[in-house]
């Protein structure tokens, strides 16, 4: 379709969907049923929306995003991750989910494109998000957890978003708009050993203008570093951009080292 469509499932879809694409210009509103499945792809192409209602859609394959999972003001559902296996996540660098959810019971998810989340990632089950190279960003009123619901933020070596390692690693984006801090829970891949560099950023006072803050674990030791033995095994390059008027002494840092 070229504008809003709706969906409206009052009965039972045995097994759900194969599988599911938005494409052309399409606007789609999902009512009746509080859940839809999709065994296969989910696929949003571009400038398609995708409209959950409220509604929670489960996907057991790859997830295909190139449009917007759309965020309301309230009622917001989910996009939720079940498969047993391996899960990806494309698109053209330009895909924009609400609400995401990690639920399975076994496989992996793997990002490789550049997506947005303006709403909450919540890793409910023991999985890692890898994001590789790429870069996640998460709106102002975006967060990550741990659970299903609530705000517990109980993350560690199996369950984190994982970079590649490297400074050119396109990393974890957040942007601020309010003195709430952020925790980044990340970390980095060295062989099958995994390990969790978290780091939180929080602005104490409010700039003249807020902007973003982009950071990375980077395995290594910093390549300014001096001698032999007097510097950490890793670093973090964090950067912010957009930022006017920050007020002096108002930016508190923290950064977790797990020996790497």
């Amino acid at each position: 379709g070229n504008g809003p469509q709706s969906f409206t499932n009052n009965g039972t879809l045995t097994n759900g969907f194969n599988n599911m694409e938005l494409s052309g210009k399409s606007d789609l509103t999902l009512n009746g049923a509080a859940s839809l499945a999709v065994r296969g792809t989910l696929t949003l192409g571009k400038e398609t929306i995708l409209r959950d209602n409220g509604r929670t859609l489960t996907v057991a394959g790859n997830i295909q995003n190139s449009g917007t999972h759309f965020r309301p003001a309230t009622g917001a559902g989910r996009i939720e991750l079940t498969g047993n296996g391996n899960q990806i996540l494309s698109g053209d660098g330009n895909g924009v989910f609400n609400n995401l959810s990690v639920n399975k019971n076994g496989g992996s998810v793997t990002m490789d494109a550049t997506m947005g989340i303006n709403g909450d990632l919540r890793l409910v089950s023991n999985h890692r998000f890898t994001i590789g190279n790429n870069l996640l960003k998460f709106g102002p009123d975006a967060n990550v957890y741990s659970a299903a619901t609530g705000t517990a933020q109980a993350f560690n070596n199996n369950k984190m978003i994982v970079t590649g390692g490297l400074m050119s690693n396109g990393g974890v984006q957040k942007e601020f708009s309010n003195t709430n801090g952020f925790l980044f829970p990340f970390g980095f891949a060295v062989g099958a050993t995994h390990y969790y560099m978290p780091a939180s950023i929080q602005y104490g006072e409010a700039p003249s203008a807020w902007g973003t803050v982009t950071s990375r674990p980077v395995h290594g030791r910093h390549h300014l570093a001096q001698g032999t033995n007097n510097a950490l095994g890793a670093y973090w390059k964090t950067t912010s951009q957009g930022f006017e008027g920050i007020p002096s002494s108002s930016v508190v840092h923290t950064y977790a080292y797990e020996d790497a």
